[in-house]
């Protein structure tokens, strides 16, 4: 080191700049401040003189501080710029969205996959649905309805009562009315009265009413209402194929549409004559009862309906000069 360099009186680091002139450098300065400040230990501040023989003396304690001020500032540094792991954030406190807000819509659930048929149901109905095939091919619909349809005797009994109602109960009144109507103004413009007017099956509702009229085995009043029911339904059978190549059908795919009624597809050429079976699948329901499969129509359904529109007295009274 050269001769001429300058020295801290204190910690003897070599002094450049404004602090060769003070004597001491910037550390140690700044220690002697802390030194007046800080309340020094009691042995110092007794008064006694500074004779180097005290253990601890205030020179000592001046250089001290030299040297752990710049480590405690050191060490502030260090903490200030070291990373720290902060606690996660509360969960936010769930609120509902404000009305501005656009809400997603609840996922739909998926639709329900088909339920599938147990293999031995379906070769069943494909069986029976032969066997009604080659009844309706051959035109044995008496043998057809003996059995696959009145076996089912709840529905088979709906059917008769329903007739019953419409030749000689309560709508026989409205029957012979609207029979007389069907007479002056044709099927066509009836069918269209009947559906501007609200009727939901205005072609079943003419149909039925104009089979009924020209056909006594169904509507004679004094016939048994089993013989009028069995007319009716083979009327609805042969309505059902007519049109259809019934010889080369064949039973496709089965399902269930509901608990405990198996729906048969019918693989057939052809299309049905009767206006009011276009819209109607080409399928046969069957159902098991105690008796064994039997044919599930739905006819004594359409029956009532046409002969609560009979009972209508608005309808059953055509306006005069039509």
């Amino acid at each position: 080191m050269a001769a001429d360099a300058a020295l801290c009186t204190l910690c003897g680091k070599p002094l450049d700049g404004r602090a060769r002139f003070e004597g001491t450098c910037a550390a140690c300065r700044e220690a002697e401040v802390l030194a007046r400040t800080l309340p020094l230990p009691e042995a110092l501040e007794g008064g006694e003189p500074d004779d180097g023989s005290s253990p601890v003396s205030r020179r000592g304690l001046r250089l001290a501080l030299c040297v752990l001020v710049p480590v405690a500032v050191a060490a502030v540094a260090v903490v200030a710029v070291w990373p720290r792991t902060s606690a996660p954030p509360p969960p936010a406190r769930a609120t509902a969205p404000s009305s501005s807000a656009p809400v997603a819509p609840a996922k739909a659930d998926a639709a329900a996959a088909p339920k599938a048929v147990p293999r031995d149901v379906a070769d069943a109905v494909r069986q029976e649905t032969r066997e009604l095939l080659g009844l309706i091919a051959r035109g044995s619909y008496g043998r057809a309805i003996d059995n696959y349809v009145q076996p089912d005797e709840v529905d088979f009994a709906r059917l008769e009562r329903v007739l019953d109602d419409i030749v000689r109960g309560s709508a026989a009144q409205g029957f012979a009315a609207w029979t007389a109507r069907l007479v002056r103004v044709r099927e066509g413009r009836l069918t269209e009265e009947l559906r501007q007017a609200g009727e939901p099956d205005p072609r079943f509702a003419v149909a039925i009413l104009a089979y009924l009229a020209r056909e006594p085995a169904a509507s004679d009043a004094g016939r048994r209402a089993e013989d009028r029911a069995r007319a009716v339904l083979g009327w609805h059978l042969g309505s059902l194929f007519d049109g259809l190549d019934v010889a080369g059908a064949a039973p496709g795919a089965v399902t269930e549409p509901l608990p405990g009624q198996f729906e048969v597809a019918l693989d057939c050429r052809g299309s049905r004559r009767a206006a009011w079976l276009h819209d109607e699948p080409l399928a046969i329901r069957w159902t098991s009862l105690p008796v064994g499969w039997v044919v599930r129509l739905g006819l004594a359904d359409r029956v009532e309906r046409a002969r609560d529109l009979l009972k209508r007295p608005a309808v059953a009274r055509p306006a005069a000069g039509d």
